[in-house]
């Protein structure tokens, strides 16, 4: 009888034990499904941010942050309407918060202006008596200087052409094409560059992928492939400081450069 006693103790503490490891086993698959599918929802938020702000033409507007469905925008005065309407109005999103930051407004390009050279007025002894020895080289219009074009700037991480990019690289298209009438032997130097997020490895890739795409876009626009040269330079060469954000932006670019044949 004693050791029927005991052996009907020890079943009857096992089981609250294994009832035990069983709720505890539920509570921690609920949380990671419950985080999970947070995090899914949230990316999916970040996602769908990004390509409505992308779709406006409001790329100088980022997303600094999404909890969940809670979206924390940050960019320019004069287009926080647009931005926040543009985002609240995605069916993912809760909340939209705008952080205004100036830095972030696009700064339009001056337009290149090609130097006019000034034919010098003759002399009255050249008036009088024009030399008819002059040869064709002598009396020939020297070419306009190659114009100066401006740099295609990329979101962090990303090599893809926003919109902003895509408008200016048709413009930039035209200018290689109207200098190719007067310098056939033209070349075209594409060179990318990153801020300072990432490793050595990851922004010499991106930076390469980078000016390839411009190539790509500017060939779509009938640049002869042929003339242009891609490179990759990385981090090198920074022309603002990588300690802030307005600064990483306009270190993130491809800069093109023509050259006389």
């Amino acid at each position: 009888m004693g050791n029927e006693d005991r052996a009907s103790r020890r079943r009857y503490v096992a089981g609250p034990i294994r009832w035990w490891l069983l709720a505890l086993g539920l509570v921690l698959t609920l949380t990671a499904v419950t985080y999970g599918f947070a995090a899914s929802v949230a990316s999916s938020t970040d996602t769908q941010a990004r390509r409505a702000l992308d779709a406006a033409g409001l790329d100088q507007v980022l997303v600094d942050d999404v909890q969940y469905r809670d979206v924390a925008l940050r960019g320019p005065s004069d287009v926080q309407d647009a931005a926040t309407e543009t985002v609240s109005s995605l069916e993912l999103v809760h909340t939209v918060d705008y952080t205004v930051d100036e830095s972030l407004a696009p700064t339009p390009s001056p337009e290149p202006t090609p130097t006019e050279t000034a034919e010098p007025s003759p002399s009255p002894s050249e008036s009088a008596s024009p030399s008819p020895s002059a040869t064709p080289s002598e009396t020939e219009t020297p070419a306009p200087p190659l114009p100066e074009l401006p740099s295609v700037y990329f979101e962090a991480f990303s090599a893809d052409l926003t919109t902003r990019a895509r408008a200016e690289l048709d413009g930039i298209a035209d200018t290689i094409l109207d200098a190719l009438e007067t310098n056939p032997g033209l070349t075209v130097q594409i060179d990318g560059y990153s801020d300072s997020l990432g490793t050595d490895e990851e922004n010499q890739a991106l930076t390469l992928e980078r000016a390839e795409n411009v190539r790509d876009y500017l060939a779509q626009a009938d640049v002869p492939r042929s003339i242009m040269e891609t490179t990759g330079h990385g981090e090198a060469s920074p022309v603002a400081s990588n300690s802030t954000e307005s600064g990483r932006a306009l270190n993130r670019r491809v800069e093109i450069t023509l050259t006389e044949g």
